[in-house]
């Protein structure tokens, strides 16, 4: 039937309608395949999907958190909390003031209005911060075996180490002291009493001056009384230094960024830990050491662990720190390994230590024991900073003086603005130098060997040989290894070249080290250590005895001796059984016969604290491309002199 009357518009309307929404339903549906996604605005009109947004708003939870929690507040925040009572009854009690001057809690404090309260003044002028002078340096030397997980695990500790095992090296410490009063009434004086520069204010200053740098230089003594140049020591492998990372271009906010990291690391500055060891002497602290304090008996292992115990937690604490600062998954996973490897060393360090504390409370008389470095403390909070750095690079047999300076914050830099245009020049090194202290008494270097004459014969106790008697000299020769000196005596005939078989005791072991593919090296396994050290002073020869004195009531002979340079020297022997020297190489050799070769697995690697990952390189390298294999190190006994 033919509808009348109804348009087509009336007939088909609603279903043109139904189409255009169904549509439009089609187009929003396929929009969430096709399209860019669901985006929100976060933090700095960055757009991210919605499932990123949470990591956006965590962050800056986190940094708001650590702004919370900063021990060194932004300038312009008040050192005390005000009376806010007091203050409003005060403005109670001396009437209404002018309408355009507000209370001062209304929106925020005005550290103006407080007593000791300060901030840059635009006309103010300052006077140039010169900080106070160091003691004296006091500088001491250590004989001692490197750990050698720590010398295969470490580039910076194996460019110093021997070639092969035991890893003996001298080492020298040095150390200084910094007077934070000095630090503190420096930086609070009038320059000129009540002349026109001002002091500083204390926001220059107060939570924003960190030690940055220890440096430490030495100058070599020569024989004939000169002194050479003054050298640069290169910093030991464990020591931090900020300085190069202040440089005059970082914004003031990088600037303070900067010295929050600085003075959190106070102690990896200014007391960088020793190397680890296991054999040799036991570092206790350079004034104590130049004074005698030395550690020694059976307590020598548990001292050493002690100190390795005192490092490692330096290690944690630090890489603790930057755990709780990273902002990137990788950097969390790699600073939580590291924190999990640290631990471990504690665990097997503390677990040591506690058995050998049963083993003397069972048994013997109170030992020796090494003191330790008062915690150093910035200088708000610090009487005196003591100062400690390590040499490991000093030459055998030389003889040194050493001097230390400290690179400290410059309170002017990040706020140069502030200063009138003709003062500028007064902020612009970010990192400012004490003076050096004066030079430590000097330090010999102990030798590669030690030759002390000991007898001279021309007359009836001369050897004879055919027909004639031909005089002859005794001599005690001593090589290092494992950190003691091992000694044996020896008759020598004019033309016998200076050199000794020394037998070594069944107990040092030579260590295998296993290099796996990720983590640190271990100890694979032990090997025999050698019966004997050779040493052998090569070019060094007895060329003849000769009487002292031609006429005398008594005939004395001295030794006619040629160094390997070509030299010939007298030795008297009377002047060599004088010798400190011999004494002490004796009193060591004596030692090593009840010496303890300190488990290189309790002792940690001595990585330092945020080092890349080094290359597996020195005694005991794995073999390339085959993760997880062992070399053992051999030893070597290198020749060496004691001849002046």
């Amino acid at each position: 039937m033919k509808t009348k009357g109804i348009s087509i518009v009336e007939r088909h309307g609603e279903k043109a309608i139904v189409g255009v929404f169904a549509a439009l339903a089609l187009g929003v549906v396929a929009w969430q395949f096709v399209g860019s996604g669901n985006r929100v605005t976060v933090e700095g009109n960055q757009k991210v999907e919605p499932d990123r947004a949470y990591d956006a708003v965590r962050r800056r939870a986190e940094q708001v958190a650590g702004q919370i929690a900063d021990p060194n507040p932004a300038a312009g925040i008040p050192e005390r909390v005000p009376d806010a009572y007091a203050m409003i009854m005060s403005r109670v009690e001396e009437g209404l003031r002018r309408a355009d001057e507000p209370l001062p809690v209304a929106l925020g404090l005005s550290t103006s209005e407080f007593e000791g309260a300060s901030g840059p003044i635009d006309d103010a002028r300052y006077g140039e911060i010169v900080l106070p002078l160091l003691s004296d340096a006091v500088a001491a030397q250590y004989l001692v075996t490197l750990n050698p997980l720590a010398v295969v695990d470490s580039e910076a500790l194996a460019a110093v180490a021997p070639a092969q095992q035991p890893y003996d090296i001298r080492a020298v410490s040095v150390q200084a002291t910094l007077s934070g009063a000095e630090v503190r009434a420096m930086l609070e004086a009038d320059p000129d009493g009540d002349g026109p520069l001002a002091p500083l204010p204390r926001t220059f200053w107060l939570n924003r001056t960190a030690p940055l740098d220890v440096r430490v230089e030495r100058q070599r003594l020569l024989d004939d009384g000169d002194v050479g140049p003054v050298e640069v020591v290169p910093p030991s492998p464990r020591a931090v230094s900020f300085a190069d990372r202040f440089s005059p271009g970082i914004s003031p906010g990088e600037y303070q960024t900067l010295v929050r990291d600085a003075r959190a690391g106070i102690a990896s500055v200014v007391q960088p830990p020793f190397p680890p060891t296991i054999a040799g002497d036991i570092w206790v602290p350079p004034a104590q050491a130049a004074a005698g304090g030395t550690v020694v008996g059976q307590n020598a292992e548990l001292t050493r662990l002690r100190n390795q115990l005192a490092a490692r937690e330096t290690d944690r604490d630090d890489v603790s720190r930057r755990l709780n600062a990273a902002t990137s998954d990788q950097a969390r996973n790699t600073l939580t390994a590291r924190l999990e490897t640290i631990q471990l060393d504690i665990d097997r360090l503390k677990a040591r230590i506690v058995e050998l504390d049963a083993q003397n409370a069972a048994g013997a008389a109170p030992q020796a024991t090494a003191s330790s470095l008062p915690e150093p403390r910035n200088i708000e909070s610090s009487s005196d900073i003591v100062i400690v750095a390590h040499d490991l690079t000093a030459e055998p047999g030389a003889t040194y003086r050493y001097r230390v300076s400290l690179g400290m914050t410059n309170p002017l830099f990040p706020w140069a603005a502030n200063l009138q245009p003709d003062q500028q020049a007064l902020a612009e090194a970010p990192v400012l130098y004490t003076e050096p202290s004066a030079w430590s008494q000097p330090v010999r270097v102990a030798p590669p060997a030690q030759v002390f004459f000991t007898r001279a014969s021309g007359g009836q106790e001369a050897s004879a040989v055919g027909g004639f008697r031909v005089g002859d000299a005794s001599a005690e020769v001593f090589g290092l290894y494992y950190g003691h000196w091992r000694g044996s005596s020896n008759r020598l005939a004019p033309g016998d070249t200076l050199a000794a078989t020394i037998p070594l005791p069944d107990n040092l072991p030579i260590f295998d080290i296993a290099i796996p593919e990720e983590g640190p090296p271990t100890i694979a396994g032990r090997q025999p250590g050698p019966a004997s050290l050779t040493v052998a002073l090569e070019g060094a020869m007895l060329v003849d005895v000769i009487e002292k004195q031609a006429g005398a009531a008594r005939t004395d002979f001295i030794a006619v001796v040629r160094l390997p340079d070509g030299r010939l020297v007298l030795r008297d022997t009377s002047a060599d059984q004088q010798d400190p020297a011999l004494a002490a190489a004796r009193r060591s050799a004596a030692a090593a016969a009840s010496a303890v070769i300190t488990d290189p697995s309790t002792t940690g690697t001595g990585r330092a604290p945020g080092a890349s990952q080094p290359a597996r390189q020195g005694a005991a390298p794995s073999s390339p491309g085959s993760p997880g294999s062992t070399r053992p190190g051999a030893p070597r006994g290198g020749p060496g002199q004691r001849l002046d």
